[in-house]
């Protein structure tokens, strides 16, 4: 083996692994903004207060709608963290998971190519690095993607305990024994050893039906997928194809770019016996699930890391590769301090509607309590119409929704009624809100179009009840006056955090981005409320 030359020395190994945890540590330390988690925290509730759910108990409409509910332990998990030490133990509990996940996938790569891939596999799994179940089944994947022979006897005891408790926590754990099926079948037609990998396969699968609803989670990934494939894509954020921004996203090009790099580095790594075929089998089979949807990206980055780390460690191995270890593992450790500067600022952050900060909390962006507050006191009249990703807090708030986020909980015709309000004609919102039968509704300024709120403003048979940073409150039937802003609003993105990590360069010093005050100054003409909207719009 060809030694390695100074540049090639410990320390620089050591620079670009300091500079690839810190890009991890970016990613991690940053405030989350699931506004899932509140339904999750009400359903570990109900669980607590009445067992386990078998139909819709949330929502107003579709309580007859069968709900299987395989997050429990997850939700369970939350609740109490949320109890013992709030938002901020939630996020160190995140923190702890994903560092066992990227421990997992750079315990299988040796020398650069460990942090060639750690690096890209940060970025392009990092906006998923959030509190929301899908963690739990990210682990699961890399640990079987690691596996390079088929788990026996305590190995194979481990394993089910683990997968009784992944099928407890989401809803894609049928993919262990999958992924072991899969195997089983490469390694019988190719006439090598499989009944190993049978053997776990059926005993994982037995695990799977370990839970309150064993038919329900045995089926539930076929659904899923099944769904997927049979129905037209919802137009959601999180089901968008990673393309679909164009080639100006830079998570699309990674991604694009990698993908290109795999297959070579897949021959390669086959070639040189590095990468067994029927592990490389399991990681396309992970890749078809995690490409075509933003939201299972980390799911193609442990894809593309089996797939390209034994052929990049050959590479490597190489003599040529051995004299540019040095210069590489510089580089790779200043593009890492670069990208982990970036993210801190939340460059790499792309929804419109709310700054994320550095820090172990939670921003609130979809957390409404002023709203819920205020009609305690005058109790809404029921049914509630609200916007799609506001249910969430609601049905946390003890209130009954319309809709929120769990596609589980209705049927998608339901989802597709919801659309078809808010899709038609502007003008005629109100009476179409009049028409399905809605008293009340709920409407957050920043995912609706300012021509609905104008409507309903300007509707006789709508009365505005309630103006917030982030809510507005319309009630049926003539009542008070429309409600004014309150002048002395806070409005949280106004005020920067991050103080010491400007001072020490790590976070670019720019403006504010005052993203509530602006979305709320949109709607506000069409109130009537002009001059107010001049003055939240220049701060």
């Amino acid at each position: 083996m060809d030694r390695a030359p100074a540049w090639g020395s410990r320390a620089a190994e050591k620079f670009a692994a300091l500079g690839a945890a810190l890009l991890l540590v970016a990613w991690c330390a940053r405030e989350d903004v699931q506004p899932d988690l509140y339904f999750h925290l009400a359903c570990g509730r109900w669980i607590l207060e009445h067992g386990f759910p078998r139909a819709n108990v949330f929502l107003d409409p579709s309580l007859t709608h069968p709900f299987v509910d395989p997050e429990w332990v997850f939700q369970l998990l939350v609740l109490a963290l949320e109890s013992l030490g709030g938002p901020r133990l939630l996020g160190l509990a995140k923190t702890l998971a994903v560092l066992a996940l990227v421990a997992t996938v750079a315990r299988r790569l040796h020398g650069p190519a460990r942090w060639a891939l750690v690096i890209p596999f940060v970025l392009l799994a990092g906006p998923r690095f959030v509190i929301r179940p899908e963690l739990i089944t990210y682990l699961g994947v890399a640990w079987h993607l690691g596996w390079r022979a088929p788990p026996r006897g305590r190995a194979l005891a481990g394993a089910g305990v683990a997968q009784v408790v992944w099928a407890n926590a989401h809803g894609f754990a049928l993919l262990g024994p999958a992924l072991c099926a899969l195997r089983a079948l490469v390694a019988a037609t190719r006439g090598r050893p499989w009944r190993g990998w049978a053997l776990a396969a059926g005993v994982l699968t037995g695990c799977c039906a370990l839970t309150p609803y064993p038919l329900g989670t045995l089926i539930y990934l076929p659904r899923v997928a099944w769904d997927a494939v049979g129905q037209e894509r919802l137009p959601l954020a999180e089901f968008a194809a990673p393309w679909s921004a164009g080639a100006s996203d830079p998570t699309w090009l990674l991604l694009l770019g990698w993908t290109l790099a795999s297959a070579p580095l897949a021959w390669i790594g086959w070639r040189s016996g590095r990468l067994p075929l029927d592990r490389a089998a399991a990681a396309l089979a992970v890749g078809a699930l995690g490409f075509p949807y933003a939201r299972n990206l980390p799911l193609a980055a442990l894809a593309l890391v089996t797939l390209s780390g034994p052929g990049l460690e050959r590479l490597l191995a190489r003599p040529l590769g051995a004299r540019s270890r040095g210069p590489l593992w510089i580089a790779l450790g200043l593009l890492a301090f670069g990208l982990a500067r970036a993210t801190v600022d939340d460059r790499f952050h792309a929804n419109p509607q709310v700054d994320v900060a550095p820090g172990f909390g939670r921003v609130d962006f979809k957390a409404y309590p002023e709203a819920v507050a205020a009609w305690r006191e005058h109790p809404l009249p029921q049914p509630l119409f609200n916007g799609f990703s506001s249910g969430h807090y609601l049905i946390f708030a003890g209130q009954r929704p319309t809709l929120c986020g769990n596609l589980d909980l209705y049927p998608r015709s339901h989802y597709e009624a919801y659309r078809a309000l808010l899709d038609g004609d502007p003008r005629q919102f109100g009476a179409r809100l009049v028409a399905a039968g809605f008293r009340s509704a709920f409407l957050d300024p920043r995912e609706l179009s300012p021509l609905l709120v104008e409507a309903l403003a300007q509707d006789p048979a709508w009365t505005l009840r309630y103006v917030g940073p982030k809510a507005l409150v319309f009630v049926r039937g003539a009542g008070a006056a429309p409600a004014a802003p309150d002048a002395e609003l806070v409005f949280p993105d106004e005020e920067r955090r991050g103080g010491l990590l400007r001072a020490l360069t790590l976070l670019p010093r720019r403006g504010l981005h005052p993203r509530l005050r602006l979305h709320l100054a949109r709607v506000l003409p069409a109130l009537g409320q002009g001059e107010r909207a001049l003055q939240l719009a220049r701060g």
